[in-house]
C-alpha cells in the first residue's frame, strides 16, 4: 500500500495551509514551560483529538491527544493516526470498515476548518519553512470550507484515532439549518439568523446555544453607551478555560473600532476560536 506515515517526536502533529507553511516557527525557545515554547507551545496548549490554532491569516489543524503515527487517506478524507495494530493494511481495513457501519464522533472534536487548498501534514516542532523529504506529507485539497470530526476507536486488534474532513457543501438535505448569530446595537447583519442588540441579551443568546454547533458568530465592539460586547468575550473564553468551548465555524469581528476588535481577536484567537475581521452593513 505505501503510505506515507508522518511520526511525531513526542508532541502533537500539525496540518497547516501550505499558503502559511512559512508563518510556522515551531519551537523557537525552549528555556520555562512548554507552552511558551513559540508556535509548538501554542499547539501543545490544545486539547483534545482535533484544534484550530491560528497561522498568519489562515488556520491549522493541531492533531493531539497521543503523539502517534498519522497519514492521510485522500478517498476518505481521512486522517488516520495509528495507535495500535500489527499492520499497516489492518489498521487503513479497520478504519474503512468504521466509516462504512458508521462512526460515532466525539462530541468536542467537531470544528469547521476554511482551508485556501493544499496542506502539509508535519511534527509541531519544526518550522514549515525547514521541512525535509521524509519528515512531512503533502495533503491535497480542493479550496473550500469543511467540518472536521475526530474519534478514538479502539477494539482488541487495532487502536486508532480517526480525523474526517467533510466538505460543507456536501453534508446534503438532511443538514441542520445554518446558525448564524451576530451581536450588534445597530446594523440589521444580513444573513444572521438571530441578533442580540445588547452584551446581556448576547450573553443569553450564546447559553441559549451552548452545546450547538454555531456556522458562524458576528460581533461588534461598541454596543451603545458604556455597553460593550467584552462580557461576551469573556462568557466564550470561560468556556475554552474549561475544556468546553462554544463550538462555531467563525468569529466575525465587524466593529469600527479598530483596537477594540483587534482585542477581540486577539483574546479569542488565543482560546483557539476561528475569528476574522469583517466588514458589515
Amino acid at each position: 500500500m505505501a503510505l506515507t506515515w508522518v511520526q511525531s517526536g513526542g508532541g502533537p502533529l500539525l496540518v497547516a495551509p501550505r499558503a502559511v507553511l512559512d508563518r510556522w516557527e515551531g519551537v523557537s525557545d525552549d528555556d520555562g514551560p512548554v507552552e511558551t515554547w513559540g508556535d509548538y507551545g501554542r499547539a501543545c496548549s490544545i486539547e483534545g483529538y482535533v484544534g484550530s490554532i491560528p497561522i498568519g491569516d489562515q488556520h491549522g489543524l493541531v492533531l493531539g491527544v497521543e503523539p502517534v503515527s498519522t497519514t492521510f487517506l485522500p478517498d476518505e478524507l481521512l486522517f488516520l493516526r495509528w495507535a495500535a495494530a500489527d499492520s499497516e493494511s489492518e489498521i487503513v481495513d479497520a478504519a474503512r470498515r468504521a466509516l462504512h457501519d458508521g462512526v460515532t464522533w466525539d462530541e468536542d472534536g467537531d470544528l469547521i476548518w476554511d482551508v485556501p487548498g493544499t496542506a502539509v501534514l508535519f511534527d509541531s516542532t519544526l518550522a514549515g519553512d525547514e521541512l525535509e523529504p521524509g519528515d512531512h506529507l503533502v495533503v491535497d485539497l480542493a479550496p473550500g470550507r469543511y467540518r472536521v470530526r475526530a474519534t478514538y476507536i479502539m477494539d482488541d486488534a487495532v487502536w486508532m484515532i480517526l480525523v474526517q474532513l467533510q466538505p460543507i457543501e456536501e453534508q446534503g438535505a438532511g443538514a441542520s439549518a445554518r446558525v448564524v448569530l451576530g451581536v450588534d446595537d445597530l446594523r440589521s447583519l444580513p444573513g444572521v439568523t438571530r441578533i442580540a442588540r445588547t452584551s446581556a441579551e448576547g450573553v443569553l443568546l450564546l447559553e441559549e446555544h451552548r452545546g450547538c454547533f454555531i456556522d458562524e458568530l458576528w460581533l461588534d465592539h461598541d454596543l451603545g453607551g458604556d455597553d460593550s460586547i467584552m462580557p461576551v468575550v469573556t462568557v466564550l473564553e470561560e468556556a475554552a478555560f474549561s475544556g468546553e468551548p462554544f463550538r462555531i465555524g467563525m468569529v466575525y469581528v465587524h466593529s469600527a473600532n479598530p483596537s477594540g476588535a483587534e482585542t477581540v481577536v486577539r483574546v479569542l484567537s488565543r482560546w483557539g476560536y476561528q475569528v476574522r475581521r469583517a466588514v458589515a452593513c
